[in-house]
This record gives structure tokens, C-alpha cells and sequence, in this order.
């Protein structure tokens, strides 16, 4: 991620191209002039900063200002493996906004987006206090982990989750599950191993967040698995 440029009295093409082979950016010979080695590394910082920009743009969501779905598939194999070779706990689970389909119909997709900012915000900080992170993976939809906290400790966690989007007093006149805007939450808590498994561990989770769903939403199911 570091841009290398070679300067250099070696000025054979086989002492060039390995210093190309190796990684660097460029490669000038000596003697060389102060402007272009200037005008050489301008450039490269410049492409470097426009590299940086797309690899933002390519790994979070442009509304929320949450990392995406791309960065959590990054993100949660990276935090499951160290996870796993610690032997430390893990919660992984998934947040859905309640009726959110119904909220745009009634109100607007401009005040939907809105809403998606507010609620993003909420979750970041909350998530963000206690050494986890969350993920915009869908319209309505957020992924998120907790490391090395106790199911007592989750449960408290993502419960104030749910009663701060409460809070909000957002008005959601076609919920079915509250007055205003809710969200319901379906998490797993584990310590990863050989027995266990990313990918079914965030199935279960959405089962979690299922039968929260067909239990009146609002609300969270947290399951532990050893």
C-alpha cells in the first residue's frame, strides 16, 4: 500500500525489471533530475489517493457511510479466523429495520433514506462502543460482530439496539409491530473452531432474526452454541 520508487546507478533492463518484479512503482536511473523525480512522485501520490477513493467506494455503502456487504465478507472471515486461533468469543448476527417496505410506501423513499442514515448512526455508535462492527448487506439489512463479550453482555447490547430506534420516535403509522420505526435483531453467540462453521453460523443467525420476525419483531433472540 506503499508506493516504492527506485533510484538507483544500477541501469541494466535486468536489474530494472526486478526492482519492477519486487513491487516498485518506478524505477529512475541516476543521475537523475530533481523536477522529474518531483513530478514522478506526484504522480504516483496521485494515483495512490484515487486507488484509496475506489477501494472506499468499492468497500461502503455511499448512504449510510456503513461498510458493505463486500468488506464484511472481507472483515467477518478475518475476525472468525482470529476469533478461531485465540479461542475467544464471537457474536455474529443480522438486524432488519420492521416493515421497512411498508415504511417507503407510506412516507417516501427520501424520508426512507433518512431513516436508513438515523438508524445506521445509532447502530454504529452502539456497536462501535463495544469493539464490534456493522455492515449495511441489504436494503433493510445489517450484518454486524461483537468479539470477546459474554452472552449477558450481548443481550444488553443489542437490547439497548432496539429500545434507541424506539426512542427515535420515528413515526411508523403501517408497522404492525410499533408506533414508531423498530428493528428486530437475530444473533449467535459462539466460540469458534473446527466444529463450527462462518457461513452456518450466519443461517442460524437469520433463523434467529425469523423467529423474532414471527414473533411480533421489536425484539431480539440471541442463541449460544458450543
Amino acid at each position: 500500500h506503499i508506493p516504492v520508487i527506485f533510484i538507483t546507478g544500477l541501469r541494466s533492463p535486468i536489474d530494472e525489471e526486478k526492482g519492477l518484479v519486487w513491487g516498485a512503482c518506478d524505477y529512475i536511473h541516476k543521475p537523475f533530475n530533481y523536477g522529474i523525480v518531483r513530478a514522478r512522485v506526484n504522480t504516483h501520490i496521485e494515483v495512490i489517493r484515487q486507488r484509496r477513493l475506489l477501494e472506499r467506494l468499492a468497500n461502503f455503502d455511499s448512504l449510510t457511510e456503513l461498510p458493505n456487504r463486500r468488506k464484511w465478507q472481507q472483515d467477518s472471515e478475518e475476525t472468525w479466523q482470529l476469533a478461531q486461533s485465540t479461542k475467544s468469543k464471537l457474536t455474529l448476527g443480522i438486524i432488519d429495520i420492521d416493515f421497512f417496505k411498508k415504511y417507503n410506501d407510506h412516507y417516501g423513499h427520501q424520508q426512507g433514506d433518512f431513516v436508513l442514515r438515523k438508524v445506521s448512526n445509532i447502530l454504529r455508535r452502539i456497536i462501535f462502543e463495544s469493539e464490534g462492527d456493522v455492515y449495511r448487506c441489504g436494503g433493510e439489512e445489517f450484518y454486524f460482530y461483537l468479539p470477546n463479550q459474554t452472552v449477558e453482555n450481548v443481550t444488553t447490547i443489542l437490547n439497548h439496539c432496539v429500545t434507541r430506534i424506539t426512542q427515535l420516535a420515528i413515526e411508523h403509522q403501517p408497522s404492525q409491530a410499533s408506533d414508531f420505526l423498530s428493528i428486530s435483531i437475530g444473533a449467535v453467540h459462539v466460540i469458534p473452531s473446527s466444529k463450527t462453521c462462518l457461513d452456518k453460523t450466519i443461517i442460524l443467525a437469520d433463523k434467529q432474526l425469523y423467529f423474532v420476525k414471527n414473533s411480533g419483531r421489536n425484539a431480539v433472540k440471541l442463541v449460544k452454541i458450543n
